[in-house]
């Protein structure tokens, strides 16, 4: 009854994609039909609830610019902000631009900055990240924290895109304890200076500030004139606009784990202040990766993570994404679809929703192709700055398809797909030499020619050479037919050898 079901809605979506479709290629590449590797077909959110969508589509349905706030957390492919910046940019096209949301200088944690912005900083810090488990300083909701006792300490924010004009809150994300610190942000001519002394509303883990304009370097400027070694503490900064709209905090932290969250200590306690509409939580490359495997309390960890999110901010709507497929020094990843199985079950247990990336993205052995189009880094594990637009524009569409999908259909209980086809290895057709005797005695097999076989799965120690040799082709076929910008193969990689069985 429930496969019956999924297949039903299967194809209730994919009629409605079909009527939507000239919407969709608005905002994918043009080029997209070459990517044929690519489930376009899967790209939805997945719910098996609908009740869960009410709220937050109640605030998407609201004409004009509607205030949305969206909270993705996750690892190295988050932080950059490649991926995400292309989603912010166009949910704040369709529903405004309620602000940049939450940054952080990362010069002073010695990391990459997100794609937008670049940072500087004088004094001495230390700093804490989301990597460190326990971290060495307690964390705040961004996952970063810097800590300086000098009393004069300054860092900047320098834009490397115009930023929209108008006036600007910034909230400062800091400890307010009682301290002897004063901060001063400035921007073009305009400034603003206020002193933790006369700091109220404790509980508000934010100084704010107010600057009618500002131009594209933020500096902040903290000094203590009373040589009494107090601390000061940054977690974070967050830059909203004065107008209604969306605002996408980026909270990724390279590196990070599923656990990320439950190690940081201020996060109850700064996370209901960004007042999130939809939490993403996006990580699990780094739980896979390097055995290859689920641990044991992984679906522990996540269910944890999702309790901490409720617990401190109830009824958000949140969403769990999968891994793409990736390799590792030659292996394929083959714990990626493993782990699409049980953020899946998780998703629609918790009341969460799904989306399937691992899937969307081409599935088990996908990444090759990624890479072969430029798409994906040698690593085999990150994406080019191209293939994180590309995934952020998949994205982008597959939550406005969802919600229309959901508008059209409020009658209808879930949006569950078709359950995927197991993770095997693709068959392969046996040499003639490989094969068994026949029942009737036929005439000897005659060489090896280019009809003999469609694909060659490659094994430990295979080259194109020696594949072309085989199979008496060339290796430019084999690269043209598999679209191929190098001789660089992978273990498990499936290849077209005859141009016939196309």
């Amino acid at each position: 009854m429930r496969t019956a079901l999924s297949i039903f809605l299967l194809l209730l979506l994919l009629v409605f994609a079909a009527l939507t479709g000239k919407n969709n290629s608005a905002i994918l590449p043009a080029a997209l039909s070459d990517y044929d590797f690519i489930n376009r077909e899967a790209n939805v959110i997945e719910y098996n609830n609908n009740k869960i969508l009410q709220a937050f589509y109640d605030k998407w349905k609201v004409e004009g610019y509607s205030n949305i706030s969206i909270a993705h957390f996750g690892d190295s492919h988050v932080q950059p902000d490649y991926f995400t910046s292309v989603v912010r940019q166009q949910l704040q096209q369709l529903k405004g631009n309620g602000g940049r949301g939450m940054i952080f200088p990362y010069a002073m944690a010695k990391t990459y900055s997100q794609s937008d912005y670049k940072s500087k900083f004088t004094g001495n810090w230390k700093t804490a990240n989301s990597i460190q488990n326990p971290p060495q300083i307690p964390l705040g909701v961004s996952g970063f924290v810097a800590q300086t006792i000098d009393t004069a300490a300054s860092f900047s924010i320098l834009f490397t895109k115009p930023q929209p004009p108008g006036p600007k809150f910034i909230k400062v994300y800091c400890n307010k304890n009682p301290t002897t610190y004063q901060l001063t942000v400035k921007s073009r001519r305009q400034y603003q200076t206020l002193s933790f002394e006369d700091a109220s509303d404790a509980y508000v883990p934010y100084v704010l500030f107010y600057l009618p304009e500002t131009g594209d370097t933020l500096e902040f400027v903290l000094q203590n004139k009373r040589l009494n070694n107090n601390l000061f503490e940054l977690y974070g900064i967050s830059i909203e606009n004065n107008a209604g709209g969306v605002i996408y905090h980026n909270l990724g932290v390279g590196g990070a784990t599923y656990s990320a969250v439950l190690n940081q200590q201020y996060f109850t306690q700064q996370f209901p202040f960004l007042a999130p509409d939809l939490v993403i939580l996006d990580w699990g490359t780094n739980d896979i990766i390097y055995k290859n495997k689920l641990e044991a309390d992984l679906a522990g960890v996540v269910v944890a993570t999702i309790n901490k999110v409720r617990n401190a901010y109830p009824n958000t709507l949140i969403m769990l994404t999968s891994v793409q497929d990736m390799n590792r020094k030659g292996v394929n990843i083959s714990a990626a679809k493993d782990f699409s199985d049980l953020i899946r079950t998780i998703a629609f247990e918790q009341s969460c929703l799904y989306y399937d990336w691992y899937r969307v993205a081409g599935g088990a052995y996908s990444m090759n192709k990624w890479f072969n189009n430029k798409l994906a880094q040698p690593d085999n594990i990150h994406l080019s700055v191209k293939g994180y637009e590309l995934k952020g524009n998949l994205f982008f569409e597959a939550l406005t398809k969802t919600l229309q999908y959901y508008n059209a259909n409020r009658d209808s209980c879930c949006l569950v797909l078709a359950p995927p086809q197991p993770n095997t290895l693709p068959p392969v057709q046996p040499a003639y030499n490989e094969m068994p005797p026949p029942l009737n005695p036929a005439p000897p097999p005659v060489p090896a020619t280019k009809d003999i076989s469609c694909r060659y799965l490659v094994k430990t120690g295979d080259t194109l050479t020696a594949i072309a040799r085989k199979y008496a082709i060339s290796v430019k076929e084999i690269m043209q037919w598999n679209k191929l910008n190098n001789e660089k193969i992978m273990v498990g990689q499936n290849l077209l050898i005859n141009k016939k069985c196309r």
